[in-house]
């Protein structure tokens, strides 16, 4: 039986991301020379841009789905503009039929715009995933490399697209299939669900040090209420001393500027990714006070968050 899939490159899409979804299923044709999937694009108009400047011409329309058994929506940087595409819709029709849904990076806001993800585990890019959560506050969103929950697919794209289909490929067909795979294309180390998106970083400081990590990580979950920097240095078993050079090492910076850079980063994603008042987006990450907000927010990012917001919706339209 051919298992079909149907993907939504919504413009300005992850080209990366959506190579590392259709691949493994040309290579697991290949290898088992026979035809155990197929896959098609679909979109509203005759060509949609990735973003890198290639661009794709969509073989359906979206009302062509009643053969598929999957669809996915792949997005990134521009997902809010595909909303009234009739993507949101087409998604919910698909699900009406109790097939099974996937989202690729930012494709992730589809699915909840259209309300498809309710009572189910969730992800989205971790760059991400703050307006996200606080856009969807009911939802389980965790900063998995992708989780599946009964028939929804989400990954934060990327290399993380290639783990969830390797999986996926694994139930529909059997395991040794995807091992194969991902042997074919020198991909030794697939990672679990559960694997955090950040590992990477969190992997080479731990390989220097434990302590350093456990700090970042404190960091990373105490945006809305900072730690002080003596109260971190003892929940991680080091004087202040002692972490001030840890950071100095390999960060080349002071915990304080390392957190304050974090928590400026964060607000920025929900400054252009939320419609939250910029007042809001201050306190959301430890900030009293709107103005000293600004003040460091323009020193970081060389423009002021009001003006940068404004940037961004020109840029967008």
């Amino acid at each position: 039986m051919i298992m079909r899939l149907g993907f939504i490159p919504v413009p300005g899409f992850n080209m990366m991301s959506l190579s590392a979804a259709i691949e493994p299923l040309r290579i697991a044709n290949r290898m088992r020379n026979e035809r155990l999937f197929e896959w098609t694009t679909l979109w509203c108009e005759r060509r949609t841009e990735a973003s890198n400047g290639l661009a794709i011409e969509p073989e359906r329309d979206f009302a062509e789905t009643r053969d598929l058994d999957v669809l996915f929506v792949c997005a990134s940087f521009n997902a809010a503009g595909a909303r009234s595409s009739g993507a949101v819709e087409c998604l919910r029709r698909f699900a009406r039929s109790g097939r099974a849904l996937g989202a690729i990076g930012t494709g992730t806001w589809l699915l909840a715009w259209a309300g498809l993800l309710g009572g189910r585990r969730c992800t989205i890019h971790w760059e991400h995933l703050p307006a996200f959560a606080e856009a969807f506050t009911r939802l389980d969103v965790t900063e998995n490399l992708y989780e599946i929950d009964r028939k929804r697919y989400t990954t934060g794209g990327g290399t993380a697209v290639l783990d969830m289909m390797l999986h996926l490929i694994g139930e529909w067909t059997d395991r040794r299939l995807a091992l194969e795979i991902s042997t074919q294309v020198l991909y030794r180390n697939v990672r679990p669900a559960d694997d955090h998106q950040r590992s990477a970083e969190s992997l080479s400081t731990a390989l220097f040090s434990p302590s350093l990590r456990s700090a970042t990580a404190l960091m990373w979950e105490h945006t809305l209420d900072p730690l002080t920097i003596p109260a971190l240095a003892e929940a991680v078993g080091l004087s202040q001393r002692q972490l001030e050079r840890l950071f100095k090492a390999h960060y080349r910076c002071s915990p304080l500027d390392y957190y304050l850079r974090l928590r400026l980063e964060r607000a920025r994603n929900l400054l252009l990714e939320s419609t939250l008042p910029v007042g809001e987006v201050a306190r959301a990450v430890g900030f009293v006070g709107s103005s000293h907000f600004a003040r460091k927010y323009a020193e970081q990012f060389g423009a002021t968050p009001s003006a940068e917001r404004r940037q961004a919706r020109v840029d967008q339209a």
